[in-house]
């Protein structure tokens, strides 16, 4: 089938074990009946792993997928899913992210990336376009998801290169650790994080500098613009969302006792901490065709931990 309005049409295989690069065509009748990176990456899971693998084996895959919307003015379509077998269930692993990265994969020029097998050494994965390279990662293991973020910039040249990473709890195979996108964006569910660790793969790094082919622009533009009327008029909810960020949701969470609070230990917090956070707001910030503004930035301005940032 020829390639659809909205994927590239590409796969990126990483073999870790033999550190070999390779690029093969999306099957695009996959592509019609599982819609987007989720289902995408799910089938391609299903059929590439057998039952019974060892989630922090060397069998087990990680898939890095992206929708047909991705790089388009869709309004969140930002987001990326990394879908692996999860150490933490023995099950499915699928998390999806907010962030740039997605966007990045997509104008890069790829609907998904499949690692396989293991690193013997720390390395992590550098695509700049159709430059796709493993680089040695020794010296960013045992540093933080920021720090590590901060070296690929600069060792790759480019301020503007998306990251996602893991820190120590991913390096010593925590079974529910991150991975995290950009500075604070959270693949945070099934341990994805762990079996970045397992296969000693640090980071993925992209630079994607193409675009997205779509059917019908004008069309598309007027749609995108009525949802995002629709969005601001809401005053409430999008007043709250883009004041306070996703930490709005904390209050469902905390009535549910639903938060892992304290490496899971609790389930709510003692105080509020939407209104312990509103004292370092900085500044609004979208994630790329994002209408909400909900990526706030927060700096500690003094005290012991003064100049520390990151997003609410």
């Amino acid at each position: 089938m020829d390639k659809m309005n909205g994927y590239t049409g590409n796969i990126l295989r990483v073999n870790l074990t033999t550190q070999r690069i390779t690029r093969e065509g999306l099957n695009m009748d996959l592509a019609r009946q599982f819609i987007g990176g989720r289902g995408l990456n799910l089938k391609y899971l299903y059929d590439e792993i057998a039952l019974g693998i060892d989630p922090l084996g060397l069998d087990n895959k990680i898939i890095v997928g992206v929708g047909p919307c991705n790089g388009t003015i869709v309004p969140g379509s930002q987001r990326f899913t990394i879908t692996t077998k999860s150490p933490l269930t023995g099950f499915i692993g699928d998390s999806n992210s907010g962030g740039e990265i997605g966007a990045e994969i997509k104008c890069a020029g790829y609907d998904m990336i499949i690692i396989e097998g293991q690193s013997g050494t720390p390395v992590y994965l550098w695509i700049n376009d159709d430059k796709v390279e493993l680089k040695k990662a020794d010296h960013l293991w045992g540093k933080t998801t920021n720090e590590t973020r901060r070296a690929i910039e600069v060792e790759v040249g480019d301020p503007d290169a998306c990251v996602i990473s893991i820190g120590a709890g991913g390096e010593n195979m925590v079974k529910f650790a991150n991975v995290i996108a950009d500075l604070g964006r959270g693949s945070g569910r099934a341990g994805t994080g762990a079996v970045f660790g397992s296969k000693k793969l640090k980071a993925i790094a992209v630079r994607g500098t193409g675009g997205v082919k779509v059917a019908d622009y004008p069309s598309l533009k007027d749609i995108v613009k009525r949802n995002q009327d629709a969005w601001i008029g809401d005053t409430r909810f999008y007043g709250r969302w883009s004041r306070g960020g996703p930490a709005y949701n904390w209050y469902n969470y905390i009535d549910g006792e639903m938060l892992g609070i304290r490496n899971y230990q609790g389930g709510v917090f003692t105080k509020d901490m939407f209104a312990e956070l509103g004292k370092y707001f900085s500044k609004h910030k979208s994630s790329i065709s994002c209408p909400v503004s909900c990526n706030n930035s927060c700096v500690i301005r003094a005290g012991k931990y003064a100049g520390r940032r990151g997003p609410r």
